[in-house]
């Protein structure tokens, strides 16, 4: 006789495949042991699990852990085309609570890996946060970490980027980049006495592999506006009428994402949008109410790819 099972289940073979289901699945039996024990080839009780879980005997489902929303970060992710988002749950209440800089060191010290080239922006407060909830390792994670925008500015503020670069570097036991310019210049100028400066970083933004960046609103972040590399009032108001809602590493786009060239184009010093949206992994970590029109923005016009983000942010996100 064939060992074989027919698709439909009669009552013998209902049983058979529930049986063998409850030793597999319940009892922790493996394939083979059932095999042994039924005197059953493991064809058939592979094709008898296969069975039991079709005709609904097993019924497979997810219990997310209290505070992980997976089927609302899988539908921002179908709603704009995103690789992954990750949404910390602020609104649980937990003494074991943790920050959304935490999550996004765990993510980041779960992603990275040995063949990356990070790029990282230099003027965000989140990501200095993150970087510090990090845990530094003995060996390599990374390649190199380099800087996407000038790092130079206001002296407290100048510490702050260049301990965000360092800092990175050091916990992935990376080799730091700096890029030694403002992250805007005031004229053109001073733009060409960084000229070699900025060249010799730029050349390098080609091999990132990761970028890791904040997503800016109108008006700016109060580190940007004390590091002496924020949009002056004129800027400001030219960017205004043209639609803009936000920024990612000081490029402005509008309600689509669409990138808005302005006069204010002329003197900034980080990454362009072409060689940003080359890089394969585009993270950025942004919440809050002030936000959304920015990160929206940032999602559609395909800024990002991998947003971290808390639950209030993220709910009005696909509202």
């Amino acid at each position: 006789m064939k060992d074989f099972v027919k698709p439909s289940l009669n009552h013998e073979f209902s049983r058979l495949a529930t049986k063998v289901a409850f030793y597999y699945h319940e009892i922790g039996m493996s394939q083979q042991e059932i095999c042994n024990l039924l005197v059953l080839s493991q064809a058939r009780v592979s094709r008898l699990l296969s069975l039991a879980q079709s005709n609904g005997i097993v019924k497979t489902f997810v219990d997310p852990p209290e505070g992980i929303h997976i089927e609302l970060e899988r539908k921002i992710e179908e709603a704009y085309g995103l690789l992954d988002v990750v949404i910390y749950d602020d609104k649980i209440k937990s003494k074991h609570k943790t920050s959304i800089a935490q999550e996004a060191a765990i993510y980041l010290e779960a992603t990275l890996t040995a063949d990356d080239v990070v790029g990282i922006s230099s003027w965000s407060a989140t990501l200095l946060e993150t970087v510090e909830e990090m845990k530094a390792r003995p060996h390599k994670v990374v390649k190199k970490v380099i800087q996407l925008i000038g790092g130079m500015g206001k002296k407290g503020a100048e510490i702050q980027a260049s301990r965000l670069a360092s800092r990175f570097a050091e916990v992935l036991s990376a080799e730091p980049v700096y890029l030694d310019a403002p992250g805007v210049v005031s004229n053109s100028e001073d733009f060409n006495k960084f000229k070699k400066e900025v060249s010799r970083v730029s050349n390098l933004w080609d091999s990132v592999t990761c970028a890791i960046t904040g997503i800016g609103p109108l008006p700016q972040s109060k580190l940007l506006q004390e590091s002496g590399n924020s949009l002056d009032q004129g800027s400001l108001n030219e960017l205004l009428e043209k639609g803009a809602v936000g920024e990612v590493c000081l490029r402005f786009y509008d309600s689509w994402g669409n990138h808005l060239q302005s006069k204010f184009e002329d003197s900034v010093i980080s990454i362009s949008e072409e060689k940003l949206k080359k890089v394969p992994r585009r993270l950025a970590i942004a919440v809050g109410e002030h936000k959304i029109k920015a990160i929206k923005g940032a999602l559609q016009g395909k800024w990002i790819n991998v947003l971290i983000t808390d639950l209030s942010t993220a709910e009005k996100l696909i509202s």
